[in-house]
């Protein structure tokens, strides 16, 4: 694992731990969000509860209330004092209610529980007068309520004073503390966002911009290797055609000159035996025959090797003299088909002799294995591309075993490749064979060099 990947593993690793800082501080409030407006709902109701309460306790001793509504505000009285209760116990232990880490703020607990405000006593004291009341009312038809029973006046006085302003006092802090966790999310928020957002920063400038000016000079290296690569290919092709050319003189100069010198010498001694030995004559001019053909072979392969002297020829002019040469040479139909105006004028040398040679490498498989009637070369330019086409109607092949087996349409391949072309082959057995070379040109962008 290289230095950048581990930076960038890193990197993620904090995004990621930020992320989870930042979800669990969110639940974190929202739920103490969803506590407090519990609460405060639990409050009103304790509030309104413990109103209730001392109104039904009125009507209980109200002389317009007839016996038998009586036994019905009895009842309600009866579980109103349970839900009071109820209610109390689930806001002095939140945790029994809600979830089950909830509990009172220092503020709350000594609201509920300490002086002055004590309101766990009051509210204890309150629904304890309200039980006994009910207690001392089982017989339905018990006598009127007695106003200035102590318990009565307890629940009337904590109704109208004391319990009722601490209740109104207790939801006040609820609301209070709703709202500073409100507030804090927001401070929260900014500054998970503040960190979040420095973070990024920091790691766009420790790591990224680093990475980036790598990722840049190692794309300058490969496209500084890559034009290295390829003007070590144009030179070892350069020096492909002085190899070319210097077998071609050499064989030339020796090897044909000597082929030629033992055609004459065969048939000089042919001509001296022709009276004498017919048997020895035909031997010679069969001799003879085999070194004629291998002559005109050497120099058709010389001519090949020969440097292809275009410098002041374009590329169809080139063409045009590679198809008459082989249509002298051969029995085979080569035709050249080319659009108007003429394309790729403005070539230079060295794309021309690739071209050229592909071409030259094309003709000779028609003639050594497609063994074609006819083959047509067509150049064409159409869409900034220009288009080199070789179609004969020879045996044909098929491509996949061809393609690894036989080095001309490597060769071929590769001098495409050179020059920025490419080369497709088509061919089916029986059915001939179909070269393209297509090659990005624009003709106004492009210049002549030697």
């Amino acid at each position: 694992m290289d230095r950048f990947t581990k930076q960038y593993i890193f990197a993620l690793l904090i995004i990621a731990l930020l992320a989870l800082f930042s979800e669990m501080s969110l639940i974190s409030v929202i739920r103490s969000q969803e506590s407090s407006a519990a609460l405060i709902d639990i409050s009103g109701r304790q509030r309104m509860l413990s109103q209730r309460i001392a109104l039904l306790i009125s009507q209980l001793g109200s002389k317009q209330t007839i016996d038998d509504r009586r036994e019905t505000v009895m009842q309600e009285l009866t579980s109103t004092i349970q839900l009071a209760e109820q209610s109390h116990q689930n806001l002095i232990d939140p945790g029994s209610y809600l979830y089950r880490d909830s509990k009172l703020s220092d503020a709350v607990h000594d609201i509920y529980f300490t002086e002055p405000h004590n309101l766990n006593k009051l509210i204890l004291e309150y629904l304890a007068a309200g039980k006994r009341i009910v207690s001392s009312r089982v017989d339905a038809k018990a006598e009127e309520l007695d106003y200035f029973h102590p318990d009565v006046q307890l629940v009337l006085e904590y109704a109208k004073g004391k319990l009722i302003s601490e209740m109104d006092y207790i939801v006040k802090q609820y609301v209070n503390e709703s709202k500073n966790s409100v507030a804090f999310l927001k401070r929260l928020a900014t500054l998970i966002l503040l960190v979040t957002w420095c973070t990024l920063v920091l790691i766009a400038f420790v790591i990224f911009k680093p990475m980036v000016s790598a990722i840049r000079l190692s794309r300058t290296e490969l496209e500084r290797d890559i034009d290295e690569r390829k003007q070590v290919e144009q030179h070892l092709l350069h020096v492909l055609e002085q190899e070319r050319a210097r077998i071609s003189r050499e064989l030339h100069d020796s090897v044909s000159q000597q082929v030629a010198g033992l055609a004459m010498i065969t048939k000089s001694l042919s001509n001296k035996f022709k009276d004498s030995n017919r048997l020895e004559t035909e031997s010679l001019n069969h001799i003879g025959s085999n070194l004629q053909a291998l002559g005109d072979e050497l120099r058709q392969i010389i001519h090949d090797l020969a440097p292809l002297e275009i410098e002041n020829d374009s590329l169809l002019e080139a063409l045009t003299k590679l198809v008459d040469s082989a249509n002298r040479q051969a029995a085979t139909d080569y035709r050249l088909q080319h659009s108007t105006p003429e394309p790729a004028r403005m070539l230079n040398s060295e794309t021309k002799i690739q071209l050229l040679r592909i071409v030259q490498e094309a003709i000779h498989n028609t003639k050594k294995h497609a063994h074609a009637e006819q083959v047509t070369i067509e150049l064409k330019h159409e869409n900034d591309s220009l288009f080199l086409g070789i179609n004969d109607d020879g045996a044909g092949f098929k491509v996949d075993a061809k393609n690894g087996e036989c080095f001309g349409l490597g060769i071929m391949k590769y001098r495409a490749s050179v020059i920025g072309a490419s080369l497709e082959i088509h061919s089916q057995a029986g059915r001939g064979t179909n070269i393209i070379c297509s090659l990005p040109y624009k003709p106004e962008s492009t210049i002549e060099r030697s």
